[in-house]
């Protein structure tokens, strides 16, 4: 019996100890990760907060997606339109990407009514006014560092993960003890009310950092996760679809939008990726009433540029079962699958996270500095 007990108290220390040492090195990383990932719950209300100017209630005039792309490449000088979004319904801009000729990636946000451009910004953000929403979203999604950063940031979601399986095992409270584990003793010694914060936060928060967790990682890989799926269950996937003739003339854009949205009428634009010299085809991207993705929408269609023949399209309403589940992740990573109280619930999340790293490293530190007072 007393070798029993013994043998768990180890293990709970070696838990404690793996679930203490992990959140110090990346304390740091996931605070900043909870609070921008807060932030960008609101990024569509924090960037009309931030530029009023961006935003256009008049929604009328006769602009075609052509003139808005033509008017993003003048002002940018650009090379290339490589990306054109459609802003939610009652915002009437576009907001399109452009490679510029000096190698820089812009964002340009053109009015949907008339093609005026309303202003002009970094696409991975800056500390300007116009461009810190983008940076927070930039920094949130790979650290500024490309694929590189989305990529150490999924691996730091696995330690995430690992760590929050670590601190409940070791903050798990009996059957009998919930109300006194979520209890904070205001008035008690700093390092006491810091470990039941801590605990507490971790406690009630936990389940949905988990969830936050899974979900991020998956973003990062998604491809190869729907991939995986695929060899398992039915999964639909958009093939890598080239033209057969990927350069010559190539039908204009307006053009390529109505024959995809004649696939699906009902439909709202959503995204088009024009051609490039590689590839020879226009990507439009809808969404549809009913779809899980409220905002972008995962409905597409893919035309060939030289012939305009349609030659793959997904339909996100009628499709398998593990589509449905997996669409289901993003929204539900950043809280747009259940409106307004997911919402808020996702952002108290974000800073439940950067709480616990908080709690965590000054309980640490006071920890440190006791001890170096009694020695």
């Amino acid at each position: 019996m007393r070798s029993f007990s013994t043998s768990g108290q180890v293990r709970a220390r070696l838990y404690a100890t793996a679930h203490r040492w992990i959140g110090l090195v990346l304390a740091a990383l996931w605070a900043v990760q909870g609070l921008t990932g807060a932030a960008l719950v609101f990024h569509d209300e924090l960037d009309e907060l931030l530029n009023p100017h961006f935003t256009s209630e008049r929604c009328t005039g006769n602009a075609t997606v052509a003139d808005v792309a033509a008017a993003a490449q003048r002002t940018a000088g650009g090379s290339r339109v490589e990306r054109i979004a459609a802003g939610k319904d009652e915002r009437c801009i576009y907001s399109v990407r452009v490679r510029s000729t000096a190698g820089a990636t812009l964002e340009v946000i053109v009015h949907a009514a008339d093609a005026s451009v309303l202003g002009v910004r970094s696409w991975q953000g800056d500390f300007t006014r116009a461009g810190l929403p983008r940076l927070i979203y930039t920094y949130h999604r790979d650290m500024l560092l490309g694929r590189n950063g989305m990529n150490l940031l999924g691996i730091s979601g696995m330690f995430l993960l690992a760590t929050l399986l670590l601190g409940a095992r070791v903050g798990w409270p009996r059957k009998q003890s919930w109300r006194a584990a979520l209890r904070i003793p205001w008035r008690a010694p700093a390092q006491a009310s810091l470990y039941a914060m801590h605990r507490s936060t971790g406690l009630v928060a936990g389940v949905f950092l988990l969830m936050s967790a899974i979900t991020g990682i998956y973003l990062v890989w998604s491809t190869p996760v729907r991939v995986a799926v695929s060899q398992v269950v039915p999964h639909s996937m958009t093939p890598d679809m080239r033209s057969a003739e990927p350069t010559g003339n190539w039908l204009g854009i307006d053009a390529a939008l109505a024959r995809a949205r004649a696939e699906f009428p009902q439909a709202r634009l959503a995204v088009i990726t024009p051609p490039n010299a590689t590839n020879g085809v226009y990507a439009v991207r809808f969404r549809q009433p009913g779809e899980i993705r409220r905002v972008a929408g995962t409905t597409e269609v893919v035309i060939d540029a030289h012939s305009g023949a349609v030659l793959h399209r997904h339909d996100a309403i009628h499709q398998p079962t593990s589509n449905h589940v997996i669409d289901a992740l993003f929204p539900l990573h950043t809280g747009e699958l259940g409106g307004l109280i997911t919402r808020i619930a996702t952002a108290l999340v974000g800073l439940a996270l950067a709480g616990l790293c908080a709690t965590g490293v000054w309980r640490f530190c006071v920890r440190k500095v006791r001890s170096k007072r009694r020695s």
